[in-house]
Formats: structure tokens, sequence, C-alpha cells
């Protein structure tokens, strides 16, 4: 277990983020940069965005959602088009690869869970 592991197991309750309030906060950021220190008052409550601006990391996140908006296939291959294309909150997801996982899971649930009794 490492030192982090600590700061979520004494304060797993998640509120909105302490430092823009807007959104949900999931991780918690040391105050004094020492992860082993966690009193409440060394700790903030914030989002991934926040944290990474605290850190300085903003920039890559950003170039990370510029990459994903520049890719033209998904990671199974299939192309990003209009139709094979659906938008959830801001994210694309294929089409075709939620069509392939609805089959499987209904494959898979299909099955009779006892055998049939025989005549």
């Amino acid at each position: 277990m490492s030192k982090h592991d600590g700061a979520r197991r004494l304060y797993p309750v998640l509120w909105r983020c302490e430092r823009c309030g807007r959104r949900r906060a999931r991780e918690r950021h040391h105050v004094d940069g020492d992860p082993g220190h966690n009193e409440p008052g060394n700790l903030l409550l914030v989002c991934s965005r926040c944290h990474a601006s605290i850190h300085g990391k903003q920039a890559l996140l950003a170039g990370y959602a510029k990459a994903q908006t520049q890719r033209t296939h998904c990671p199974h291959g299939h192309e990003y088009t209009p139709e094979n294309t659906r938008v959830y909150k801001g994210r694309r997801f294929c089409r075709e690869c939620t069509r392939i996982a609805s089959r499987e899971y209904k494959r898979r649930t299909r099955a009779t869970p006892f055998p049939q009794p025989e005549a």
C-alpha cells in the first residue's frame, strides 16, 4: 500500500472540487507535497483538471484531448465516420464496437441458467 492510498482510505467521501467547485472531486492533493502527511488541513479534494493545473500538467491534458479529437479510427480499427460515431457527454463512441459488445452481451445472457427437464 502506498502513502497515497492512506489519503484515499482516510477520506473516501468525495464532494465538489475545493478549487473550482464545478466538478466532482475525485483526487486528493497534498498541500505540502508529502503523501504521508494525511491531516485534513494538508489535503485538498480536487477534480483531475485542477489537480493537473496545480502540478503544471494542464498542457499535457490539453495535448491529450487534442490528440483524441484528431484520431480517425477507434481502438479496434473502425473508422470514425458520421454514420459510425455517437457523441455522448463530449466523447466519441464507435457504433460498430457498441453493436459488437451488445451482441456479445446478449449471447452470454441468453444461455439458460438451468438445464431443461427431459421429457
